[in-house]
């Protein structure tokens, strides 16, 4: 008995299809950046930029700080610069936030070598758990130390709050990202950046320099990405200028968004205005002088913030020297004992010519009263001899 072949129908989505039509991910699509260059990336950190390949999430490892103190809070942030604490809005609102809500904290000195397992900035440790994402750091903290800056607020606010921030945060840092990748050496200028301090490296500043505008071609492609970079300059400032507005509008005569005491909303407002505010005023940043002279308001904001937040904000600012190599202290040292025993030979010779000058002084002392004895010997003989002579006078008269 003969069998037939059945034909069965394979459903599309089913089908196996050639490996010629799999999708290739280019090299320049993937997250992942060389340890060389992450540390350059001050433009545009990874906690915004869009993902184009989600790896799997890799098992959890233990935190950087393993001898930490209890509720302390270990904040890892981009590198101070010497007109900002953070070059990263996120970071400084974090450290805001933190300050705000009076919660103790420690900032770890990283020289951008480090994120979290999410590979992201900022990040922070608290009782050996690692919690990354500035929005879940701040919901994250608030929880655990009863600080939530938005508990008087209406839930009209609170959804107020929630667009202002998104605008803010979404499509505002977007148009400062496209003027740091764009214009890189300026950049360098208005936050008198140190390449070397801040990535800890000694390399030449030349090859710290190609290496950072390298990176700032990568970071606008972010920023092509996200599609704000499409944009001519002067359009993207256009955009920046209407966000500005409508804070401004929002803030009103207030001293804060919602009352005399700041908010999460304050918080993300001034790190994100203070990119602008703060750079060195010889910047060529057009979007910068568009807000100093059409936004008096919201400087005024920003002074009052930095004012009542960051009373420390010029010592922050300070970047300390590095402590010089242990080999050259040693060399110093040497110096130091080489110039004591000078001093102590000095002064043993200085001794010696005192006690040589005083032995001199007891023998010419000597030699004076023998001379004074001689003289004295030398009259009484004299005397002696002139009255025998008056004797014999004397004897011959007579």
């Amino acid at each position: 008995m003969a069998t037939e072949d059945k034909k069965i129908d394979v459903p599309e989505a089913d089908k196996v299809t050639d490996i010629k039509d799999t999708p290739v991910i280019a090299d320049d699509q993937v997250t992942d950046k060389p340890a060389d260059e992450s540390i350059l990336d001050t433009t545009v950190t990874t906690e915004d930029a869009p993902l184009v390949k989600k790896d799997p999430e890799p098992p959890k490892s233990p935190v950087h700080k393993q001898d930490f103190e209890d509720g302390l809070v270990y904040l890892y942030c981009t590198p101070r610069s010497p007109v900002i604490p953070s070059l990263d809005p996120y970071c400084l609102k974090v450290e805001s936030w933190l300050r705000v809500a009076d919660v103790k904290y420690e900032m770890v000195e990283h020289n951008m070598k480090l994120r979290s397992r999410k590979g992201q900035l900022p990040f922070v440790e608290v009782n050996g758990e690692e919690i990354a994402d500035s929005t879940v750091i701040i919901r994250e903290l608030s929880r655990r130390n009863a600080a939530d800056l938005d508990e008087k607020l209406t839930s009209q606010q609170r959804g107020v709050a929630s667009c202002a921030s998104a605008m803010l945060e979404n499509h505002f840092s977007w148009v400062i990202k496209a003027w740091r990748s764009k214009n890189p050496e300026q950049m360098l200028q208005a936050y008198k950046m140190d390449l070397q301090q801040i990535t800890g490296k000694t390399w030449p500043k030349p090859l710290l320099n190609f290496l950072y505008k390298r990176q700032a071609k990568k970071n606008f492609k972010a920023v092509l990405s996200q599609g704000l970079g499409v944009h001519s300059a002067e359009e993207i400032d256009v955009f920046g200028q209407g966000d500005l507005h409508a804070l401004t509008e929002l803030l009103g005569e207030q001293q804060y968004f919602f009352g005399d005491s700041p908010s999460t909303l304050d918080i993300v407002a001034f790190a994100n205005l203070a990119q602008l505010m703060y750079m060195d005023k010889e910047t060529k940043c057009p979007l910068r002088n568009w807000l100093t002279e059409n936004c008096p308001k919201l400087v005024e904001f920003c002074q009052r913030f930095k004012n009542k937040v960051f009373p420390d904000w010029d010592d922050l600012c300070i970047i300390k020297k590095k402590e010089e190599p242990k080999e050259k202290d040693t060399t110093d040292k040497k110096e130091e004992k080489s110039d004591k025993e000078k001093e102590v030979d000095n002064k043993d010779t200085s001794e010696k010519k005192d006690e040589k000058s005083e032995k001199e002084k007891e023998v010419e002392n000597n030699e004076k009263s023998d001379k004074a004895d001689l003289e004295l010997k030398g009259d009484g003989e004299k005397t002696e001899e002139k009255k025998d002579e008056e004797k014999e006078d004397k004897n011959t008269t007579l």
